[in-house]
């Protein structure tokens, strides 16, 4: 089984995005091959795994190494992100990586349906045909208890 972080929603008006932008042969090989294949959309799916630096304060900074390092990390990347944008600027990060760990982990987190997969035209456009083979796609997922198991897990690494 194939878990893919990738791609829109298929009713979105194009497939593109950062992962799926890579490797065009490569995306038509995974939805052709009739692999067993979980999509995880990033579009009005996985960008919903948004955090901040408030949050990670409260829940990672001090309870492990790992959680300060990851901390730090993120409050690096915010300052780069935000340089210029005043001292009262709105940030939110998303940690998409995250959402195939937790189907792993728990696919009730990460809701999903089955479907037929789509062929990925040239102009990275979602297409249906019948009798394609089904794929589970993720259609949402659960923020919280996502972000929750991460943070007791990160807590438990001690040091």
């Amino acid at each position: 089984m194939v878990v893919w972080l990738g791609g829109t929603t298929h009713q979105w008006p194009s497939a593109r995005e950062f992962n799926l932008n890579q490797d065009l042969p490569a995306d038509r090989v995974l939805f052709d091959s009739g692999v067993p294949l979980v999509q995880i959309p990033t579009k009005n799916v996985s960008e919903h795994l948004r955090t901040t630096v408030p949050e990670l304060q409260r829940q990672m900074k001090g309870r492990s190494r790992l959680g300060d390092y990851l901390f730090d990390q993120f409050v690096e990347y915010e300052k780069t992100y935000t340089k210029g944008k005043g001292p009262n600027y709105p940030y939110s990060k998303v940690i998409w990586d995250i959402s195939v760990i937790a189907w792993i982990i728990d696919p009730k987190w990460v809701p999903s349906e089955l479907v037929p997969s789509p062929i990925l035209t040239d102009d990275f456009r979602w297409k249906q045909e019948a009798g394609r083979h089904q794929i589970r796609v993720a259609t949402n997922l659960q923020r919280d208890a996502i972000f929750c198991d991460l943070f007791e897990k990160l807590a438990r690494t001690g040091g």
